[in-house]
């Protein structure tokens, strides 16, 4: 491949040949080079692929078949009913982005209300809790048994179902969707490479990755993170990303199952990535990983809630930070003072 006329850093104006996937020289190319496929970049900046460390794919790709259902599209009851009524049908609905702004949480009553006789599961924003009508639980028990996180209120189910994304997908049969059209409009915005941090990841999904991945599906290079089990998988078309721990603030793990965890993924060569957005599971995660001894590439998932004092526990231990905006305006000149330094490149 020949880009001609882009914006190079530290050359100006240049082509760019490319072979083998690599780039073969960096110049104004004058000599005609017919056999090659031709890009004119018009003076527009080339850049190398950027690298989205933190996605959920899958998650992304069912989103485009759901049904937006909060704020700021969606702020009333009566919105909400008009929005689920502009998708006929007789199967599955699927919600996503529900705020209790919208209509409180509502029970399985409430919602047939908007959706009668149509299964509908609609996800609360946070990730933390679906909200089914009453035909969706008549579906889903007809399959499975109730699982603990399955609400009841004097001996009947409310259909707010709690932290059960397992048992959700089990009773469904759900497979992985396909990764065409989220990985064709990552591209699109230079994206080349992504590391999906869905911490249930296993075997399973390794290969429907590999399976996208054969089928040109899938265009990115692809890290996975996800369970310890993951590592018994053989990389195909993907590679062994960090093992993932998403802690649960109400429902803490045990403290020294959650060393060993560690402990076992450094053995396996892999750092440790563990999702906090409360100051308690953070204080959690600092102990274990005090505990089991930090490694370089062990991460904080998103710090939502960091003081100082944690702020610099994390910076003691030597670990990276995938930090929210907010994180960043509050915390902003510690962060940077003594977190960023120790992660330039990483």
């Amino acid at each position: 491949m020949l880009i001609r006329r882009a914006e190079v850093w530290g050359h100006g104006l240049a082509d760019v040949r490319i072979a083998g996937g690599r780039i073969a020289e960096i110049n104004l190319i004058t000599r005609d080079s017919p056999a090659l496929m031709q890009v004119d970049a018009g003076g527009a900046a080339l850049l190398p692929g950027l690298h989205d460390h933190h996605i959920h794919l899958a998650g992304l790709a069912v989103r485009a078949a759901s049904v937006w259902c909060g704020p700021p599209e969606v702020e009333s009851g009566e919105a909400l009913a008009a929005r689920l009524a502009a998708h006929p049908g007789t199967g599955w609905l699927r919600g996503i982005g529900y705020h209790e702004s919208v209509m409180g949480l509502p029970d399985a009553k409430a919602l047939d209300a908007l959706v009668p006789g149509r299964p509908l599961r609609m996800q609360h924003r946070s990730g933390r809790m679906w909200l089914l009508n009453s035909a969706a639980l008549g579906e889903l028990l007809g399959r499975a048994d109730a699982p603990p996180g399955l609400e009841r209120e004097n001996g009947r189910f409310t259909g707010r179902l709690f932290d059960d994304d397992q048992w959700l997908q089990t009773a469904l049969g759900s497979a992985p969707p396909g990764f065409a059209d989220i990985s064709a409009d990552l591209a699109r915005h230079g994206v080349t490479g992504i590391t999906d941090m869905s911490p249930r990841n296993d075997a399973v999904i390794a290969a429907h990755f590999a399976a996208q991945h054969r089928s040109a599906e899938l265009q990115q290079n692809a890290w996975l993170a996800g369970s310890l089990s993951l590592a018994d998988a053989a990389p195909q078309g993907w590679q062994l990303g960090p093992a993932k721990l998403h802690l649960h603030e109400a429902a803490l793990p045990d403290f020294a199952e959650t060393a060993a965890f560690i402990a076992a993924a450094h053995a396996q060569q892999r750092s440790v990535a563990i999702h906090c957005v409360t100051e308690v599971e953070l204080v959690f995660s600092l102990a274990a990983l005090e505990s089991a001894g930090a490694s370089r590439g062990d991460r904080i998932e998103h710090a939502s809630i960091a003081s100082p004092e944690l702020v610099e526990r994390i910076a003691g231990l030597g670990l990276a930070v995938c930090v929210q905006p907010h994180f960043i305006a509050e915390r902003g000149d510690a962060y940077r003072r003594d977190v960023e330094p120790r992660h330039q490149g990483d």
